[in-house]
């Protein structure tokens, strides 16, 4: 898996357009919101990692907490996921 091991990542640390994605099957996304995860399956990533939190839980909770995701972003990303399978 990509990844930079930041929590949260900012965007222009990922370089993604330089990932060679034939060496990783997928990426691990640190960043705030699905962007970047959308960005790595368009490039060709296989499969994203991405922290999860529930709703109502607050940054405060955890170190990973400021680049979790909702249920609602989650259902978000994985549609596009999809669409990313029928597209290609």
């Amino acid at each position: 898996m990509y990844s930079i091991p930041e929590y949260p990542t900012l965007r222009h640390e990922l370089k993604l357009g330089q990932v060679n994605w034939q060496l990783y099957e997928g990426f691990s996304d640190h960043t705030v919101g699905i962007e970047a995860s959308i960005v790595a399956l368009s490039r060709g990533a296989l499969t994203i990692e991405k922290h999860f939190k529930l709703e109502g839980q607050k940054d405060s909770d955890g170190i990973d907490m400021a680049c979790s995701i909702t249920p609602k972003e989650m259902a978000e990303l994985v549609r596009f996921a999809r669409m990313v399978e029928q597209v290609l």
